[in-house]
């Protein structure tokens, strides 16, 4: 062989080597590029993951003090309540006590003929 085949060769194999660095060059800019990509999406639905829990622990929130309102509110009325069965039963027991003096005087009234 002679030095100029010798030399085109050499030139070839360098050539080669560098297509074969420029290659694995633009791999890692594709694949550094996807992961980044991949990386932006996982980034992205984490962020939106972390806002629907913070949104779901504030609609938890909400719907515990709305329960606590809720639960006074029938004890309130649960008071009111007994209280006005309270005032029912003592107006019933001097409605029969009004009644059965007014049968009384009616019974008076009648024996002294009036």
């Amino acid at each position: 062989m002679s030095e100029i085949s010798k030399a085109l060769q050499a030139l070839g194999r360098e050539r080669r080597e560098q297509q074969a660095s420029m290659n694995r060059g633009l791999v890692q800019v594709v694949v550094s590029t996807a992961n980044e990509a991949d990386l932006l999406t996982l980034v992205e639905r984490l962020a939106g993951a972390a806002e629907m829990v913070k949104q779901e622990r504030q609609r938890r929130v909400d719907a515990e003090e709305s329960a606590l309102d809720a639960k006074a509110a029938l004890s309130e009325q649960t008071l009111r309540i007994d209280a006005l069965e309270r005032e029912l039963h003592s107006r019933n027991i001097e409605r029969r006590n009004v009644r059965q003096r007014v049968t009384r005087m009616l019974t008076e009234l009648d024996s002294l003929g009036i």
